[in-house]
C-alpha cells in the first residue's frame, strides 16, 4: 500500500522554531547612527557615518547635517565633514533639501568660503527651493549679517558684503516672504555697514509686533548697538522691546509661545542672551558699571547662571582687578554647578592668588589661597616660588603653613 504523507497544518506551525533572520551589519550601525543623532553626539555620529558605502535613511542624513557644530571655530573641523557626507549623500541619489543647503551654506560662510556659498546657492536655485530658512542663511552668508564673523577688534574695517536690501527685493520678487529672524539679519546688515540708524526704527516695530519673538533677536539688537559703540543703549533697548512686546496690543498671541518673551529671558534658554551680554562687555571694554548693571539685571530675572555665564564674571573681574569680588563669586559657583564648577572654581582662585601677587599684595594672596582651601578649592600649582619672589619671605610663608595642612594647601 502506498503510504500517504501527512500535510502540517499551517495553524500549527511553530513560528518560534523558525530560524530568526540575523541582522546585517548596516542595520546595527544605522540603530548607533540613529541612537548618536538623538543623543546630538556629532562626533559619535560622525565616527560611525564616515564607515557608511552608501547614504543612510533620507531623514537621518538631513537630522546629523543639522547637529553639526558650526560655531566660528568648530566649523573649520566640521565643515570638511559635512561635505564628505553631502557627497555620500549625492551618491545614493539624494538631492539636498532646503534645510541640508542651508547648513552647508552656514558652515561654508563660517569658513570664509564665498565662492563656495554662491556655489551652492545657484544649485538651491536650479532646483526651485523657495525655503525662508534658506534665504536666510543665504542673506546671513553673503550681506555680512552674521555678527560671529565681524571685525569686533576693528569695527572700521570695511564691509564687502552684498546690499542687503539687493537680496531682500530678490526674496520678495521669488514669493517668499521675510520672517522675524529676516528681520534680525536685516538690521545685523545695517548694523555692520554703519547704518544701523537707517532702517532701526521700522525693524524695531516690526519686531515688536511678531507674535513669535524669540531671545535671539534681543541679542541681535543687543550685537547691533554694541558693533557701533552703543553697547549700554543697545542693552536697554533689548529689554524694553521685550518689555514692549508683551504690552503691545496689536500683538497677537503666538499659541506655541504662549509665555512670551518675558518667560524666555527667565528660563534655560534665556541664559544664552544673558552670557551674550557679558561677553560683549569684555568685547567692547564696557564700564564697571554697565557690567554691574547687566549682572544685576540678570539676578531679578531670577538666571541661575551657567559654567560659562560664571566664567565670563571671574574674567570680567580678573581684567579689572576686582580680587574680592572674584572670592565672592567662588562659593556662588560651588553652590550652583557642585561638582561641574570644581574646576571653575580652582581656576578662579589661581588666577585670584596671581593677581593679589602681582598687584602688591603676597600675604593677602596667601590669606584667600587659605580662604579657599577652607570652602574646599584647592590649586594645581606649587605658588610658594611665585610668592616669594613677588615680596613673601620664606619665614611669612612658613608661618603661613604652620596654620594649615602642608600636604592640602598646595
Amino acid at each position: 500500500m502506498q503510504r500517504v504523507s501527512k500535510r502540517v497544518r499551517p495553524d500549527i506551525w511553530r513560528f518560534d522554531e523558525l530560524p530568526k533572520p540575523q541582522p546585517r551589519a548596516l542595520d546595527s550601525d544605522l540603530t548607533k547612527f540613529r541612537d548618536a543623532i538623538a543623543e546630538k553626539n556629532a562626533e559619535k555620529a560622525w565616527s560611525i557615518a564616515k564607515s557608511f558605502r552608501k547614504a543612510p535613511p533620507r531623514h537621518l542624513c538631513t537630522s546629523f547635517l543639522q547637529i553639526i557644530p558650526s560655531g566660528a571655530f568648530t566649523a573649520y573641523s566640521w565643515s570638511p565633514r559635512a561635505f564628505k557626507f553631502s557627497e555620500l549623500m549625492r551618491a545614493s541619489n539624494f538631492g539636498l533639501n532646503s534645510t541640508e543647503y542651508a547648513c552647508l551654506i552656514n558652515l561654508a560662510s563660517k569658513t570664509y568660503k564665498k565662492p563656495l556659498v554662491v556655489q551652492l546657492w545657484e544649485n538651491a536655485q536650479k532646483s526651485n527651493i523657495k525655503d525662508i530658512d534658506l534665504w536666510n542663511s543665504y542673506l546671513a552668508a553673503v550681506c555680512d549679517a552674521d555678527s560671529h564673523l565681524w571685525p569686533w577688534t576693528n569695527t572700521s574695517e570695511q564691509s564687502v558684503g552684498m546690499d542687503v536690501e539687493v537680496v531682500l527685493s530678490s526674496m520678495m520678487e521669488a514669493g517668499v516672504h521675510p520672517n522675524i529672524r529676516t528681520l534680525e539679519l536685516v538690521l545685523a546688515s545695517h548694523a555692520r555697514r554703519g547704518r544701523l540708524y537707517e532702517r532701526c526704527e521700522e525693524i524695531l516695530t516690526a519686531i515688536l509686533a511678531s507674535n513669535d519673538i524669540q531671545v535671539s533677536a534681543l541679542t541681535t539688537i543687543v550685537e547691533c548697538f554694541a558693533f557701533n559703540g552703543e553697547f549700554s543703549k543697545g542693552f536697554h533697548t533689548a529689554l524694553e522691546c521685550a518689555k514692549a512686546s508683551e504690552s503691545n496690543p496689536s500683538r497677537t498671541i503666538n499659541p506655541n509661545n504662549k509665555r512670551g518673551i518675558q518667560y524666555q529671558l527667565r528660563s534655560s534658554s534665556g541664559a544664552q542672551f544673558w552670557f551674550s551680554c557679558l561677553r560683549l562687555c569684555k568685547t567692547t571694554r564696557a564700564s564697571n558699571k554697565t557690567f554691574d548693571h547687566i549682572w544685576s539685571q540678570m539676578l531679578q530675572y531670577k538666571i541661575k547662571p551657567t559654567w560659562g555665564i560664571y566664567s565670563m564674571r571671574i574674567g570680567f573681574l580678573e581684567n579689572r582687578n576686582r580680587f574680592t569680588e572674584m572670592y565672592d563669586t567662588i562659593p556662588l559657583i560651588l553652590a550652583d554647578l557642585g561638582e561641574d564648577g570644581m574646576n571653575l572654581a580652582s581656576s578662579a582662585l589661581q588666577r585670584l592668588v596671581i593677581g593679589l601677587a602681582n598687584t602688591g599684595n603676597p600675604l593677602l594672596a596667601l590669606q584667600k589661597l587659605q580662604d579657599g582651601n577652607k570652602l574646599g578649592v584647592y590649586i594645581h600649582r606649587d605658588v610658594e616660588p611665585f610668592l616669594n619672589s613677588l615680596g613673601a619671605t620664606r619665614e611669612q610663608l612658613a608661618l603661613f603653613q604652620e596654620d594649615d595642612d602642608e600636604d592640602t594647601l598646595f
